[in-house]
């Protein structure tokens, strides 16, 4: 169980349904600004960690 709790997919459905209730029950909610930086940063960090995870593999044979 604990395995399961800790797949990507799960994590993600939590934090939308935590993000959910708190929009829901205190009026919490992020603009839309904020929101685009977050997601532009996310896709440049998972960017960044695949370019960074390729290179050191260019040239090694096995």
């Amino acid at each position: 169980m604990l395995e399961r709790l800790k797949k990507p997919w799960v994590i993600a459905g939590m934090a939308a349904l935590a993000y959910r209730i708190l929009t829901e029950t205190y009026g919490l909610a992020i603009d839309n600004q904020s929101w685009q930086f977050v997601v532009d940063a996310l896709s440049y960090v998972l960017i960044g960690v695949g370019v960074y995870s390729g290179a050191g593999s260019e040239g090694k044979t096995e």
